[in-house]
């Protein structure tokens, strides 16, 4: 084996260290910020699920199918009254804002990056950022330093009642705390993408946040699929084929 290939950004699902020791070389996405540019599949997820939990679209669906109607129970908010936190501010993340100003929603972004410095809504406070805003949108690359980033200490920052949207890497979020926020009330609500350990079945069934969520209907799980698209999935394959092609000559 000589190359690994993948039409992914995120690496979490190859033993990347291994791969190098043994000299296979990985082909990804990673680091093709300007193709990606093109790419709007996991930012239209992401806005999906801002959608489907603000209004309750999955809940009154299976409402309707179960042969009732009654639209009093599932009352949501207008997305211009709340305001976003985009948590990373690349190229998702900057998707995400162009969908808020067609929204007439206003956003805020945090991001460590430099190069971002001095961009308009930029708060480069985390506590105040969290503390500012109504719903998070998490678009962070998964790393050493990223595991549980939002733990429950920044959990706790956030508003009462905040929404939490993640399409980027289950084990960004510790789900234990996050369970914890949304059963004491301190959270609204989430939808998510992603789950820790989402690729072990057996850890992703003992997952705490897929137990709350067969529970209660201010949780929503999708088997991450923000980057499945027939579109998009076509053109990464055809991108990373063609990047192994280039390293054949």
């Amino acid at each position: 084996l000589k190359y690994i290939v993948t039409p992914t950004t995120g690496l979490n699902h190859i033993d990347a260290e291994t791969a190098s020791s043994m000299g296979i070389e990985i082909i990804s996405l990673k680091g093709e910020t300007e193709y990606l540019k093109s790419i709007p599949s996991t930012a239209e997820h992401t806005w999906g699920l801002l959608l489907a939990l603000v209004r309750h679209i999955p809940q009154a669906n299976k409402h309707v199918i179960n042969g009732l109607w009654n639209r009093d129970a599932f009352i949501g908010r207008n997305l211009t009254n709340l305001k976003l936190g985009i948590l990373g501010f690349g190229r998702v993340g900057k998707q995400i804002a162009r969908y808020a100003e067609a929204f007439d929603m206003t956003y805020s972004f945090y991001d460590i990056d430099n190069e971002l410095n001095n961009l308009p809504n930029q708060t480069e406070d985390l506590t105040g950022f969290l503390a500012s805003i109504d719903v998070l949108t998490v678009h962070i690359p998964l790393n050493d330093k990223t595991t549980h980033f939002l733990n429950a200490e920044k959990l706790s920052k956030l508003k009462k009642g905040s929404l939490i949207i993640n399409t980027s890497r289950g084990e960004i979020i510790d789900e234990v705390a996050l369970v914890a926020s949304l059963i004491d009330g301190h959270i609204g609500g989430v939808a998510v993408d992603v789950l820790n350990q989402e690729l072990i079945k057996e850890e992703r069934e003992k997952s705490i946040l897929l137990k709350y969520a067969q529970s209660h209907i201010n949780a929503i799980i999708t088997p991450h699929i923000a980057g499945a698209t027939i579109d998009s999935m076509q053109q990464t394959e055809e991108f990373v084929i063609k990047k192994l092609l280039y390293k054949w000559g």
